[in-house]
C-alpha cells in the first residue's frame, strides 16, 4: 500500500512540475483558451455534433484568436477575423498542412491538398495554369458546364409535382463536368462508371467525417464512435479509386490528343523526367483525388443549400426569378449574363455565407514555433481560418442568422464591390483553386433552374426554422429535406 501511494504521489508531483514547465515555456505565450484536462485536453467539453456552438462560446470568451488543446500536445488555434486570417495564410510559415490522418490517408500525404513545400507549389502552379488554358472560369467552359445543367433540367422535368431529394442528380452532374476537365471523357448521366466514381468520392468524404476527432490523434480512432467504420470505408476505397485513375492515365499514355488535365500532366512528366519529385504518376493520381475530393461534393452541397433556403424564402425565390425573366427571357443563361443579374448573384453569395460548406476551412499548420500577433503558435499546431464564425459575426453581418441577399447589394440594387468578412473560398496562398469553376457552376445551375422551375416545400412540412449549424465533419450538409418541383409557364415570374 505504501509503495502504491508513494508511486501515485511521485507521479502527481512530476505531472504538476511538467504542467508548470509547459505553462511557463509555452502556454502563457499562446493565444488564450481553455486548458482542459490532463491528456484529454478540451475534448470532453466539445459538443461533437455541434462543435460550432462550443467554438462560438470560446470566441466570445477569449476573442478572435483562441487556442484549444484537443489531446495532449495537439493544439488547435482558431482565427476568427477576416483580416487576421488573410494575414496569417499569406505567410509561408502558415502554408503547411497538419500531420494528420486526413491528409496522410484520404489525400495520400500528397497532391494538391496534402502536399507542402516546393512539390505543392509546383503542382498548384501547374494546375492553375493548365486549368486556365483549358478555359477554367472563362466563357469557353460555359458550354461544357451547360450540357450538364440541361441534363439536370431534363431529369427534373421527369419528377414534377412530387416530394423528392435532388442531391444525387446534382452530385452526378457536377462530377461529370469535373471528369471531362480531368480526363477529356464524357460519361452519360446514367453511366455506371460515373455513379461508381460518385460513390467512391461520397464514401471517402463520409468516412473522413466519421473519423472526425481521430484526425487529431490516430490513436483516438478506436474510441471515437463511428471512427473505425469511417477508417474502414476510406481504406477500402483508396485502392479502388487509384485503380480507376491509373487506368485512365494508362489510356492517355498510349493515346494522344485529349488535351485535358491528365494529358497535360503526362507531358509535364515527360519534360521533367519520370523521377522528378514534383511531377510523377503518383502525384498525378493524388492531384486527381484532391480535385474530386474538394471540387465535387462542395459545389453540389452548396446548390442543395440554395434550394433549401429558396423554398423557405419563396419571396426571395420569386424576386430572383423576376430578375431572370426580365433580363434573359427565354435565353439560356450564360456566364456573360452574370453582371446583369445582381440580385441572383447576391442570393448565391448569401447562400455561401449562410451554409459554410467548409465551416473550418481547409486546415493549416505550423511546422516550427511561430510568433504571430503577439502570440506563440507552437510547432505542430493546427490553425483554422474559422469561416463559420466570421460569416456569423454580427460585426460584419447584422442579424447573421437571417437569410438576406440584400446585404450584398447597394442602395441602387447593384452588387457591392467588397463586403468585409465574406470569404467562402478561404484566403491566402492556399485559397481554393477551384473558386472560378465553383462560381461558374453555382451561377449556371441556379440561373437555369430558377428560370425553368419553381421549388416549394411539401405541404406536410410546417416548420420554417433551418438548422445550419455545422456538424463535426469535413463538409456541412443541409439537414435532410424534400422539395416539390413545378415547371414554370412561359413569361411566368412569380408562379
Amino acid at each position: 500500500m505504501f509503495s502504491a501511494i508513494t508511486l501515485i504521489f511521485t507521479f502527481s508531483i512530476l505531472w504538476i512540475i511538467y504542467y508548470i514547465r509547459e505553462w511557463w515555456a509555452v502556454w502563457r505565450h499562446m493565444p488564450p483558451g481553455p486548458y482542459g484536462l490532463p491528456l484529454l485536453g478540451y475534448l470532453p467539453f466539445i459538443n461533437i455534433k455541434k462543435q460550432v456552438k462550443t467554438f462560438t462560446e470560446l470566441k466570445e470568451r477569449y476573442g478572435p484568436i483562441f487556442s484549444v488543446t484537443m489531446t495532449h500536445g495537439v493544439y488547435n488555434i482558431h482565427l476568427c477575423d477576416p483580416d487576421i486570417i488573410a494575414d496569417a495564410f499569406s505567410r509561408p510559415e502558415f502554408l503547411p498542412r497538419p500531420d494528420s490522418f486526413m491528409f496522410k490517408v484520404p489525400f495520400g500525404g500528397g497532391g494538391l491538398l496534402g502536399n507542402n513545400g516546393q512539390i505543392w507549389q509546383d503542382n498548384r502552379r501547374f494546375t492553375l495554369r493548365t486549368l486556365r488554358d483549358s478555359g477554367f472560369g472563362k466563357t469557353s467552359l460555359n458550354d461544357t458546364a451547360t450540357e450538364d445543367v440541361l441534363e439536370v433540367v431534363r431529369i427534373f422535368k421527369e419528377k414534377l409535382g412530387k416530394p423528392i431529394d435532388v442531391g444525387w442528380d446534382l452530385n452526378i452532374a457536377i462530377i461529370r463536368t469535373l471528369w471531362r476537365i480531368v480526363s477529356g471523357i464524357e460519361w452519360g448521366h446514367d453511366d455506371p462508371r460515373i455513379h461508381k466514381l460518385f460513390g467512391m468520392v461520397n464514401d471517402a468524404l463520409e468516412g473522413a467525417g466519421e473519423v472526425s476527432l481521430g484526425n487529431f490523434h490516430s490513436g483516438l480512432i478506436r474510441f471515437v464512435p463511428g471512427a473505425k467504420e469511417g477508417y474502414r470505408k476510406i481504406m477500402s476505397l483508396i485502392n479502388e479509386s487509384d485503380a480507376l485513375f491509373q487506368g485512365e492515365i494508362d489510356i492517355h499514355k498510349h493515346e494522344v490528343g485529349f488535351g485535358d488535365y491528365i494529358d497535360r500532366y503526362l507531358e509535364e512528366i515527360k519534360k521533367n523526367g519520370s523521377d522528378h519529385p514534383s511531377f510523377n504518376e503518383r502525384e498525378l493520381r493524388l492531384n486527381i483525388r484532391s480535385l474530386f475530393g474538394a471540387g465535387s461534393e462542395t459545389t453540389s452541397t452548396t446548390i442543395r443549400w440554395a434550394l433549401h433556403f429558396l423554398i423557405e424564402n419563396p419571396d426571395i425565390q420569386a424576386k430572383a426569378q423576376e430578375e431572370i425573366d426580365r433580363v434573359l427571357g427565354d435565353k439560356q443563361p450564360h456566364l456573360d449574363d452574370k453582371p446583369n443579374l445582381p440580385y441572383l448573384e447576391a442570393v448565391i453569395r448569401e447562400v455561401n455565407r449562410m451554409c459554410n460548406v467548409l465551416p473550418l476551412g481547409v486546415f493549416h499548420a505550423v511546422r516550427e514555433d511561430v510568433w504571430f500577433r503577439g502570440y506563440l503558435f507552437p510547432a505542430g499546431s493546427w490553425v483554422f481560418g474559422n469561416q463559420e464564425l466570421v460569416h456569423k459575426d454580427p460585426k460584419f453581418f447584422p442579424d447573421p442568422e437571417k437569410f438576406d441577399p440584400q446585404r450584398f447589394l447597394d442602395e441602387e440594387g447593384q452588387l457591392r464591390k467588397s463586403v468585409p468578412g465574406y470569404m467562402p473560398f478561404g484566403a491566402g496562398k492556399r485559397q481554393c483553386l477551384g473558386e472560378s469553376l465553383a462560381k461558374l457552376q453555382l451561377f449556371l445551375y441556379l440561373a437555369t433552374l430558377l428560370q425553368t422551375f419553381k421549388f416549394s416545400k411539401p405541404k406536410k412540412i410546417f416548420h420554417s426554422y433551418i438548422d445550419v449549424s455545422p456538424t463535426f465533419g469535413l463538409i456541412n450538409h443541409p439537414p435532410p429535406f424534400s422539395l416539390i418541383i413545378h415547371e414554370r409557364t412561359k413569361n411566368e415570374s412569380d408562379c
